[in-house]
């Protein structure tokens, strides 16, 4: 008996499709031929399928069959985990690309060290949307050495190896670890496998040996057995050891240490600047800024920390970059003019943020007749700014100041903020709102998304697996003030194919102005807003990392910072955000063991 999923009646318009096991279901063939270029062609041509009016798709099963008829009759369907990577290979033959993403991203919310290996290569196969690809690579790069103990990656085969342990980006302590993985996997079918040892251990393209720690070298791999009979690893091992690479100063250029631990996350308070080993669970002291700002934007920018002035009224707070090779700050013209009048002459606010490999910024005023923001791209070449565009977002959104930005793809998420009224006699009057919406760098247009679930302003956000996460913020209150602020805790997050945010845990402590950072596959949400007395809020301080799959935020260190006695520090933030920090100068720091105090040697 056909089966219906919205309609039971029968007319001249459907078709029926056979799958496996004989079921049937009947379907509007109009809306299959413009849903799909496949049955397009099917239904609008000679071929036997349009005369008799059936479509033999037997190899699909009645409950994949049942979804592909849902998304065609109504554009969406929920994708259980279950029937995820079917509908991918179905969605791949019917030709619905959209469908094809749907059930993707079903998979990325289900993505364990188990089986991420296998969805990347269905994901690869089925060409599956890019964004999709690159989050499933980037989990398994991050949580790399447990990935390489499930049973998906010892049934890989040489070449795939290979791919993988060539890579830079995996999250290994020391190239001792790549060796191991590598011994492993051989173990798994040692008969079969044994002859691909020199293949993978090629000098300074897949194993890089100069990295490995002598110690191991001379203590374990030399007398492991698969190296012992191995004349042609063993040698390669011997001359490593002696310091003899016989190889060319490019190799080596090309082929260094990992850059994996490279990446920490870097903070800035007060005059400090500190960074951070997530990893290691370290804090490093690195040179110091001399000057407290304000409001201020902190970014990273092809290798530099950038900290760049949020307000016109701080005009007097000249822009800072910190360059990582010589540790150290310094002051610098950076092509913008906070109070130039063919702008905004009123209050403006600049956000400026990193999308791709390229710099913007986004102005805006506020109190203005029109809600215009103005989008600038930053050219560091010429340390100069050239105009993108200067549109219109929502005339019914007033709200800008205190908005959560966050980048994912070629997008900018533009998230909450405050609402800024009429005047009345105690001055404007603000409140936070659920308002967001994204700019499209690539085509240079804003467009309106899903409203939060909470109303907010001063929130903190990333991007991490395909989705927009955002934690803390302030709720309510009122300039100036006379309303006391009421911090939250609460964390959302966004789904970028339903158009959905969802609630998941929150946070120990509310947080305002704080940052969240995505780095080596982990959230962390650390720093924020000093309390209006100009003390450090000790929540502030700590630093919590997001578990995905148990949906639970967890303590793991402190900033090491005292708080500062001067009550006019009282409007300063401590942000962050991740920075690829040279090695040399991470090796010559010592470990912070201690809280650091400079909080009253400073300029204000």
């Amino acid at each position: 008996m056909a089966d219906r999923l919205e309609t039971p009646q029968q007319d001249s318009n459907d078709v029926t499709l056979v799958v496996k096991d004989g079921e049937e279901f009947r379907a509007d063939r109009k809306l299959l031929s413009k849903a799909s270029p496949f049955f397009s062609v099917l239904l609008n041509s000679e071929m036997r399928e349009n005369k008799e009016e059936i479509i033999r798709l037997e190899h699909i099963t009645s409950t994949v069959m049942r979804d592909v008829i849902k998304f065609v009759e109504v554009g969406f369907v929920a994708v259980p985990s279950t029937n995820a990577q079917d509908l991918i290979k179905t969605a791949e033959l019917l030709l619905l690309p959209k469908l094809k993403t749907i059930a993707g991203r079903s998979l990325m919310d289900n993505l364990t060290v188990s089986n991420c290996i296998s969805i990347y290569y269905l994901t690869k196969k089925y060409r599956c949307d890019r964004p999709l690809v690159r989050d499933v690579r980037e989990f398994i790069l991050s949580n790399f050495l447990v990935v390489a103990e499930s049973k998906d990656f010892l049934n890989l085969e040489s070449h795939q190896v290979e791919h993988w342990i060539s890579r830079s980006e995996i999250a290994v302590s020391s190239e001792d670890d790549v060796i191991k993985i590598i011994i492993n996997w051989i173990e798994q079918s040692r008969s079969e496998r044994q002859n691909k040892l020199e293949e993978l251990f090629r000098r300074f393209r897949h194993v890089r040996l100069a990295f490995a720690s002598r110690d191991y070298l001379e203590k374990d791999v030399v007398i492991n057995h698969l190296v012992k009979f191995n004349s042609g690893c063993l040698q390669l091992v011997r001359d490593t050891i002696k310091g003899v690479y016989g190889t060319t100063d490019n190799d080596i250029l090309l082929h260094s240490c990992r850059n994996w631990q490279d990446i920490h996350i870097v903070v800035l308070v007060g005059i400090n600047t500190l960074c951070y080993d997530p990893d290691k669970e370290t804090w490093y002291r690195l040179n110091d800024v001399q000057h407290v700002f304000k409001q201020y934007n902190f970014l990273s920018f092809r290798g530099n920390l950038y900290v760049i002035p949020r307000f016109n009224f701080l005009e007097a707070e000249r822009y800072r970059r910190y360059d990582t090779l010589s540790d150290r700050w310094a002051s610098i013209e950076f092509g913008l003019d906070l109070d130039r009048e063919t702008s905004h002459p009123k209050l403006t606010e600049r956000l400026t943020a990193v999308v791709g490999t390229e710099m913007y910024a986004f102005e805006h005023a506020w109190k203005t007749s029109k809600n215009d923001c103005h989008v600038m791209r930053y050219d560091d070449e010429c340390n100069a700014w050239e105009d993108v565009s200067s549109s219109s977002y929502d005339q019914s959104h007033k709200g800008w100041a205190g908005v959560c930005t966050v980048v994912m793809d070629s997008y900018l998420y533009v998230i909450g903020g405050l609402y800024i009224g009429d005047v009345d006699k105690n001055g404007h009057i603000l409140r936070s709102v659920n308002y967001a919406v994204r700019f499209n760098t690539a085509i240079q247009k804003w467009k309106k998304i899903a409203s939060l679930l909470c109303a907010r302003h001063g929130a903190c956000g990333a991007a991490a697996r395909g989705k927009i996460f955002i934690a803390g913020g302030i709720i309510s209150g009122a300039f100036p003030y006379e309303v006391p602020e009421v911090v939250t805790e609460t964390c959302e997050m966004y789904n970028v194919w339903t158009n959905e945010w969802q609630f998941i845990a929150s946070l120990h402590a509310p947080r305002k102005n704080g940052s969240m950072v995505y780095l080596r596959g982990c959230l962390y949400v650390l720093g924020g807003g000093l309390s209006a007395n100009g003390e450090v809020s000790w929540d502030a301080l700590v630093v919590e990392s997001y578990d995905f799959e148990r949906n639970t935020w967890t303590p793991k260190t402190k900033i090491p910072v005292l708080p500062p006695s001067r009550p006019n520090l009282k409007w300063n933030d401590i942000k962050a955000c991740t920075l690829s920090v040279n090695k040399e100068i991470i090796d010559r720091k010592k470990s912070i063991t201690r809280p650091i105090a400079d909080w009253d040697n400073v300029t204000v």
